[in-house]
Formats: C-alpha cells, structure tokens, sequence
C-alpha cells in the first residue's frame, strides 16, 4: 500500500508486516518528533519491532525499537514515540509542496 497524503507511522512486526497507522506529532525538537499514536485493535496479538515515518510519501526516518511494543488482543494500545526524523529529507519534503 502506498501512502502518499499526510503524516503516516508504519509500524513493522517480526516477520516484516507492515501496519500504517495514523499519528500527530505533540512536539518538535531538533531532529526529534514526539509522536502519539493509535494502533487499531489487532485479532491476535502482534509484536512490533521498529516503525517509519512518512510525510506526503516521502521517507522521513526510522525507529527500531528496543524492546517489542505488543498489542493485546482486540485492544487498541497507545503509543508515544520519540521519532528521530531526518531534517533533510523534511526540507526536501517542504520544498515540494
């Protein structure tokens, strides 16, 4: 699925799947984005390992994460990530709109 319009976190489970879910950024610093975001009830529960960030479909950056953030089953879990983000690649994103 290509994501192409808004801000986007894909989260990526252990065998590869990816999971975009929706997310706003609470802060900014330098090279830096909190993020909060809503992962949808899952049927089974799933165990994410790292996340992109994409913004109007360019690649901003990625987070691997240190311990496995797992859903539980039919629940919908909170997340509050510190996102490093790639200020060129946010320039280059500004610049095409």
């Amino acid at each position: 699925m290509t994501l192409k319009r808004g801000l986007w976190l894909t989260l990526l489970d252990e065998a590869g799947e990816a999971t975009p879910v929706a997310c706003d950024v609470v802060e900014k610093r330098n090279g830096i984005w909190i993020l909060d975001a809503l992962v949808p009830p899952q049927v089974y529960p799933v165990a994410f390992h790292a996340a992109r960030l994409r913004l109007d479909g360019q690649h901003l950056g990625h987070l691997a994460f240190p311990e496995p953030k797992t859903t539980v089953t039919h629940e919908p879990m909170d997340l509050r990530l510190e996102f490093p983000v790639d200020e060129s690649r946010l320039a280059a994103t500004a610049g095409r709109r």
